[in-house]
């Protein structure tokens, strides 16, 4: 699997992987949300495994931001990363937008 970015972090190359969201939608019963699916581009039905990233860039296109997160913190006990992540900008949930914004 490719990396869609890689940068020198304190002398150590880091693999980014990219995923983009355009607009807050409503998915079933989650409401108000920015769905990021972690799947491969190269099928919805590829997991990314998380030896192969270290840290997952969320683009919120339609609010101009961008957020980082170690997988290490989105990764199953399988040793896969979450098949997808839910943003909120407030309220209960674990991932609130601009809790994550640095590397």
């Amino acid at each position: 699997m490719s990396k869609d970015l890689g940068l020198v972090l304190d002398g150590v190359i880091k693999r980014i992987q990219v995923k983009t969201c355009s607009q807050i939608a409503d998915y079933g019963k989650s409401k108000n949300v920015y769905r990021f699916s972690l799947r491969s581009a190269k099928g919805a039905n590829r997991a990314i495994k998380a030896n192969k990233v270290d840290y997952i860039a969320f683009v919120f296109f339609d609010i101009k931001r961008v957020q980082y997160i170690p997988v290490k913190e989105i990764t199953s006990d399988t040793g896969f990363l979450k098949q997808c992540i839910d943003f909120r900008d407030r309220g209960k949930t674990k991932y609130i937008i601009s809790n994550f914004n640095t590397l």
